[in-house]
């Protein structure tokens, strides 16, 4: 008996598992483009959250999906900086194949330098650059790498993009032959080269178009308050309230332009709106500050301590707000609450030796000096405080203020020493002009690497405490007395600061009250108040602290506050009820001045 021979697989049956497999690759090709453009589309409307979870899904149908996987960094380099890397170098193991594709390691260049690792960006860029030879933009990157590693090279590579592109046509030409010209007038501006510097921002700001993220800061740098204010107007107006062309726009209207006017009633107009979306970032801790800035200049002292709150709840690493506050209260007279706030400022200076750093100090200890001076019997303790501040003037190249703050020390000292009269009062410090600058330009430029940067969530034990609100409006607060003036000096009651010397010295001095109704009053409430100061037993005065050698004075913190504070000499605690308040009780035998 014979066997029948097997009979082949039929035709058809090959031909439906042929069709079945095209469809099926169809089905996933088509699904990871739809995931694809839905992304795209969220990007589009700046919905983050939806895009990142787009392209994810585009991955889980193709995992090796070169713009997915692109267009995923580029989200997570917005808001988690280490997983864009992580993602992208798991991509390049996994599947060796995307180790040709220039695109994904411009990306990941990108991604290092949002985590300021401008080595590793360096290195990604010169793969992306051996795949794709003399690419402009591959090129632009790594000018944006060699700025930290080497700036001469950097400054070679721009020109060598300039080379290339002589005659920009498409709309990313002319963003990279823009941010060239941009980048060589920094470069030139570092160098004192101004001439260069000059020409070079100029011609980044000749090229047209329609929408420009970096021109304010142009004229910012060139010093043009006007020129810049009218751009961010015409961009407002393009696109709407955008918070960094806002924040940018406020702080031109309250600087003073060449006739030496400010806009404060257009910084508060477009900065209100902006505050009220709670970012929690330096942008938003920023607008408060300015707010406040534009209320102080508007003369409405109350807004402007409110502002000044919320700045402070923002960014507690700022000494801008601090310093605000120290001013705020040094012109309403509340010496206590000033000289808390400027040696809260001046203990958060680290010395990074930079620019911005040393002003910062130099204004934290220039506040504190005139604190001191309008306390009798601490001549010595302003004196050393306007050393201090010298070497921090000196520290930042402004020899002039350097000059003057030893100046002043020098009349101190011999005044104390009974050898030179007490030399008349200096009028209340205002925040430095070149301070302000450069912490916006610096808080906007790193707005654009991270648009969208969230923060951690505060721990519950760390509360918040307001300071004391302020009494008196800046309008009707009476001028400090300068000693030769004869007269009794009016006794003005002062918040509370629930703070001890050694707590001073060793945690920044942050009053434990908040603020309510029932504590305080408005500035015009706080006038008719009348004042019932509390007895308390006599207390010795307090000691002067030698204070170290001004040369150190970025690694030291700030003279501890001497608590309580001078009482006027004539003034005798008045007998009243028992309740509870909340006034000083300084000694009787020193007074203000």
């Amino acid at each position: 008996m014979t066997k029948r021979p097997l009979s082949p697989i039929p035709n058809s049956v090959h031909k439906r598992q042929a069709n079945g497999s095209s469809e099926s690759s169809e089905y996933i090709a088509a699904t990871t483009a739809t995931w694809y453009t839905i992304g795209q589309c969220a990007l589009t409307f700046e919905l983050d959250h939806l895009a990142l979870r787009a392209f994810e899904a585009s991955l889980r149908h193709t995992p090796d999906h070169v713009d997915s996987l692109r267009c995923l960094s580029k989200v997570l380099r917005t808001t988690h900086q280490q997983q864009s890397v992580d993602v992208l170098a798991s991509s390049f193991q996994k599947f060796p194949h995307l180790n040709n594709e220039p695109s994904l390691w411009k990306e990941l260049a990108e991604a290092h330098i949002s985590l300021k690792q401008y080595d590793q960006g360096h290195q990604a860029i010169s793969r992306a650059l051996q795949l794709r030879m003399n690419d402009p933009e591959c090129l632009l990157i790594a000018g944006r790498c060699l700025e930290h590693l080497n700036p001469q090279h950097a400054q070679h590579t721009y020109q060598s993009i300039l080379s290339m592109i002589t005659q920009p046509t498409t709309h990313l030409e002319l963003e990279i032959v823009r941010e060239c010209h941009y980048k060589l007038g920094l470069l030139a501006a570092a160098s004192s080269d101004w001439k260069t510097a000059t020409y070079e921002l100029q011609t980044a700001i000749s090229i047209a178009l329609q929408i420009n993220a970096e021109t304010e800061l142009m004229w910012c740098t060139l010093a043009s308050i006007e020129s810049a204010l009218q751009v961010c107007r015409d961009a407002l107006q393009v696109v709407g309230l955008q918070r960094r062309i806002s924040v940018m726009a406020g702080y031109l209207a309250i600087t003073p332009n060449k006739a030496s006017q400010t806009d404060p009633e257009y910084a508060i107009s477009i900065l209100s709106p902006i505050v009220m979306t709670e970012k929690n970032d330096e942008l938003d801790c920023l607008a408060w500050y300015l707010l406040g800035k534009a209320h102080s200049l508007n003369n409405n002292p109350r807004q402007a301590y409110d502002a000044f709150q919320c700045a402070l709840k923002k960014g507690k690493t700022s000494p801008l707000p601090w310093l605000a506050v120290g001013t705020l209260y040094l012109k309403m007279g509340q010496l206590p609450d000033s000289l808390a706030a400027y040696s809260q400022a001046a203990s958060l200076m680290v010395d990074d030796g930079s620019m911005t750093s040393a002003i910062a100090s130099a204004a934290a200890w220039d506040g504190l000096a005139c604190v001191y001076e309008r306390c009798d019997d601490q001549a010595i303790d302003a004196a050393d405080a306007y050393a201090r501040a010298a070497s921090c003037y000196r520290a930042a190249d402004d020899l002039r203020a350097a000059t003057q703050a030893e100046q002043r020390s020098h009349s101190l000292h011999a005044a104390a020493r009974g050898e030179a009269p007490v030399p008349a009062l200096r009028p209340v410090p205002e925040t430095s002009p070149i301070l302000l600058r450069d912490t916006v330009l610096n808080v906007i430029q790193a707005e654009q690497l991270k648009p969208l940067v969230p923060q951690e969530p505060q721990p519950q034990g760390k509360q918040f405490h307001h300071l004391p609100l302020p009494k008196g409006s800046l309008a009707t607060a009476p001028a400090s007395r300068s000693p030769t003036e004869k007269g009794t000096p009016q006794w003005r009651p002062h918040a509370p600061l629930h703070v001890s010397p050694s707590q001073m010295s060793q945690q920044p001095p942050i009053p434990q009250q908040q603020l309510s109704t029932s504590q305080h009053h408005t500035p015009q409430q706080a006038q008719a108040q009348p004042h019932h100061p509390q007895q308390h037993p006599p207390q010795q005065p307090p000691q002067h602290t030698q204070h170290p050698h001004p040369q150190q004075q970025h690694q030291q913190q700030p003279p501890p506050a001497q608590y309580p504070l001078p009482m006027p000499q004539h003034m005798q605690p008045m007998v009243q009820q028992q309740q509870p308040m909340h006034y000083y009780a300084p000694p009787a035998n020193v007074v203000w001045r």
